[in-house]
């Protein structure tokens, strides 16, 4: 939307020219996981959806050279959570993306129309890479500060222009859901979607690890009018200390036209 103006372009079409390349696409992530009782991660996440862990991960990431954005990026704040979802014919285990923050309305826009990913908007500052061991960034909303993640005694185990693909994440779960119109409170679309493993086009330039920890700041409604809701209950979670901090540099990489529902 809106209809009547030809297709917009988006990260999986481009109606103005050739298939878009993501062989530019350069991506910096700081992940950093804590222990967490699993029956409180289990009040977060919708029904369908089974906690199968003791731990939740903060994700911070800078995307640049963008080519659907015109060689733009935008940042990236991410819960991520151990998890399991059935279809009717399969069972998929994986990282159920719980709530993922974006400093761009572009991105959000197609990634929950398209993929069904939970995006919402964010103020996120730029993550940079390593310096005297240290990283880390921050996300807010109209001035508040509801999220920060931070990475210390940083080590570098990996550098080189070419080096291999990264290590496989497990697939990445989502829930797809739009509200019906004029039958407020009830669904239209509710369903998991899968992420699939395997990015076979990202190369890894550099990574670390070390220690980290992140937080999650309380808020009033009216701090946080639209997110108050979701930012407490993540501050809520009983955290039981840290397991590490790692950081990644990559180029390139799928645009998730993969992405699919659970069948």
């Amino acid at each position: 939307m809106p209809l009547g103006y030809g297709a917009g372009v988006g990260p999986r079409h481009n109606p103005v020219g050739p298939p878009f390349s993501t062989d530019a696409v350069e991506t910096l992530t700081l992940s950093v996981t804590a222990r967490c009782d699993r029956r409180a991660l289990q009040r977060i996440v919708p029904d369908g959806v089974t906690v199968t862990g003791d731990q939740v991960s903060a994700e911070a990431a800078r995307l640049r050279n963008i080519p659907w954005l015109a060689g733009r990026g935008y940042n990236i704040v991410s819960v991520v959570i151990p998890a399991r979802v059935s279809g009717e014919h399969e069972t998929v285990d994986g990282g159920y993306v719980s709530v993922l923050w974006e400093s761009r309305p572009e991105p959000i826009l197609t990634g929950r129309e398209d993929l069904g990913f939970a995006k919402i908007y964010a103020e996120i500052a730029d993550l940079d890479e390593a310096q005297s061991g240290r990283a880390g960034t921050a996300a807010g909303w109209d001035g508040f500060p509801f999220f920060s993640i931070s990475a210390w005694d940083l080590v570098e185990t990996a550098v080189g222009g070419a080096g291999p693909a990264p290590a496989a994440k497990p697939p990445r779960l989502h829930w797809r859901y739009f509200p019906a119109t004029g039958s407020w409170g009830r669904d239209e679309v509710s369903y998991p979607v899968v992420t699939p493993a395997g990015d076979p086009d990202r190369r890894l330039l550099a990574a670390w690890s070390g220690s980290g920890e992140f937080g999650f700041r309380e808020a009033s409604f009216e701090q946080l009018p639209t997110m108050f809701h979701i930012v407490d209950a993540l501050a809520a979670l009983p955290l039981d200390g840290f397991a590490g901090a790692s950081m990644t540099l990559t180029r390139g990489g799928k645009d998730l036209s993969d992405q699919r529902r659970v069948r």
